[in-house]
């Protein structure tokens, strides 16, 4: 499947306007029109219109997309990687076109709620006026709300937020040691993440991967995994990716993948590298996007298919890989399984350089 879909679908909400979404028999027969390729992907993005999938997630956008797999997966009778596809796809568009819906008479809402001392629904609220979701940002009122929920109710979660807006400076004076006591305050796998990234920009190696031991947040495995790479201990840091993946965070999905294909820390299994990789390449991971690439240029498992290769590559030059860039300057240059076009050549020698280099904890 290709996620070139995406652009298919934007094309066509910038054409006849948002509104076609709400046909679903014209804005599939508009997908068709649009182009004849991608013929599967234009029907998981069709049929998660039609389940509701996009109404899901523009009222949760904040959430992420393991937590909807399973359920969508049964629902819609897909497998796994279809879910995982359709779900990205629907996240894109939303984000790219900005959909929101608005929680009506949020003044009066807001007032019953402190009236009444509704907590769960102050939760909602302060989370909505924090991310902006289904209300305009305001930083002070989520900030005012989490501090009303953390007094009155010791709640726990509120803690972790405090914290952290007072890390960042969000509705507040930015204050380290009052971030520090909230998140120590009472320990969650959020906090001990947030504890982990401080220590790790503070240089204390050992005491990140400590808190991000303590951590179940997906981004956490991605950061143990790399402290133990670091540490040449390639079993354990598979494991952490391994771990990561199972959540569907794409750096843990791309390490896993490159763990499979080179046999580092576990058995070389070609088939489950390409899996993982291109489970990543669905969220739009632009190195997993290469080593697709590479895949059917060396021919590792089926026959090698440079178009493949070459659309693989081009996509992830698009998602800012600076080794497809490099390569495909290279093609390009030297007239190799493409037309010579040295124009087109200093074109993605030029993006390489301007990618940055990877941060891929640097600091260890």
């Amino acid at each position: 499947m290709n996620i070139q879909v995406l652009q298919v679908v934007l094309d066509v909400l910038e054409h006849y306007g948002d509104q076609i979404i709400f046909d679903i028999e014209r804005f599939e027969e508009a997908l068709s029109e649009e182009t004849d390729e991608y013929i599967d992907e234009c029907y998981l993005v069709v049929l998660a219109v039609k389940s509701k999938v996009m109404e899901q997630f523009v009222f949760n956008k904040d959430e992420d997309i393991e937590k909807y797999i399973d359920t969508y997966s049964e629902k819609l009778k897909l497998s796994q990687r279809e879910t995982l596809f359709m779900l990205s796809i629907i996240q894109k568009i939303i984000q790219a076109r900005g959909y929101q819906f608005e929680i009506p008479f949020i003044d009066e809402l807001l007032f019953q709620s402190r009236r009444l001392k509704d907590f769960h629904h102050l939760e909602i609220l302060a989370n909505c006026y924090l991310k902006g979701s289904m209300i305009k940002q305001d930083y002070e009122k989520a900030f005012e709300l989490y501090s009303y929920l953390y007094h009155e109710k010791n709640h726990e979660e509120s803690a972790y937020y405090l914290g952290y807006m007072y890390e960042f400076g969000l509705g507040i004076e930015a204050d380290q040691e009052k971030a520090l006591m909230y998140y120590h305050a009472y320990p969650s796998s959020l906090s001990e993440y947030r504890l982990g990234m401080i220590d790790l920009s503070h240089h204390d190696e050992m005491s990140a991967y400590t808190h991000f031991s303590l951590s179940e947040y997906k981004d956490s495995y991605y950061y143990r995994g790399l402290w133990l790479e670091k540490q040449r201990d390639y079993a354990g840091a598979f494991e952490a990716y391994y771990h990561g993946a199972g959540l569907y965070q794409k750096e843990c999905l791309y390490k896993t993948g490159m763990f499979f294909k080179t046999g580092l820390g576990v058995k070389r299994d070609f088939q489950e590298a390409y899996d993982y990789l291109e489970s990543a390449y669905f969220l739009f991971h632009g190195e997993s996007a290469y080593e697709l690439a590479m895949f059917y240029l060396d021919g590792l498992l089926e026959k090698k298919d440079v178009k493949k290769a070459l659309d693989y590559l081009h996509q992830a030059a698009s998602l800012l890989s600076q080794r497809a860039c490099l390569l495909l300057s290279r093609y390009y240059h030297d007239g190799q399984y493409v037309q010579k076009d040295q124009q087109t050549a200093s074109y993605y020698y030029q993006r390489a350089v301007s990618i940055q280099g990877s941060e891929e904890y640097e600091n260890l």
